[in-house]
């Protein structure tokens, strides 16, 4: 309805799972959008480590022949959704996310030495990862790899940043990779 009464010149289906796009697609479609464009933010769901429902693949190889366009995040994004949902390449391109550097500053280094010695960190190397925790960005192999580093590196440090689902299994593996807290 609110398509409809709108009457956009484009649609965007961004975010998580196939809700987003499969609606996107079929609503816009339905009350003739001009332009539909999905926007893809992680690998597909073959990559995920949930169960996948059977209809999720048929559904989106379907519904990826009504957009337009289709904007992968990475190359890797890009190549792996064109095999998973069979998008033709001339109908998916890559457009990076963008940090703007010029708002990107450099903290003083008393704030980076509190900052340190509030994590418990001053003098050692530090390793960080930043996202939401939850399955498909894949936390798990940070962890994993932080072992392998810890192991020739004892000195080193990491640092997980985010929120999300897979909070408490994830706190539950970096105890059992013997990582700390």
């Amino acid at each position: 309805r609110l398509l409809y009464r709108e009457s956009p010149d484009i649609v965007i289906g961004w975010g998580w799972g196939p809700w987003s796009t499969v609606f996107t697609a079929v609503a816009g479609s339905l009350v003739g959008v001009p332009r539909i464009v999905w926007s893809l933010h992680s690998q597909s769901p073959a990559h995920w480590l949930q169960t996948v429902p059977w209809w999720q693949r048929p559904l989106e190889m379907l519904t990826a022949r009504m957009v337009d366009r289709v904007i992968a995040c990475s190359e890797a994004c890009r190549e792996d959704y064109m095999r998973w949902g069979r998008i033709p390449p001339r109908k998916i391109v890559t457009v990076y996310n963008g940090v703007d550097l010029a708002r990107v500053r450099r903290p003083p280094e008393a704030e980076l030495r509190a900052v340190r010695a509030s994590l418990q960190v001053e003098g050692r190397p530090l390793v960080g990862i930043v996202g939401r925790l939850s399955a498909e960005k894949d936390h798990q192999t940070f962890l994993e790899a932080m072992r392998l580093v810890h192991r020739a590196v004892p000195s080193v440090a990491a640092i997980v940043i985010g929120k999300g689902p897979d909070e408490l299994a994830l706190r539950k593996a970096t105890e059992r990779l013997g990582l700390g807290s």
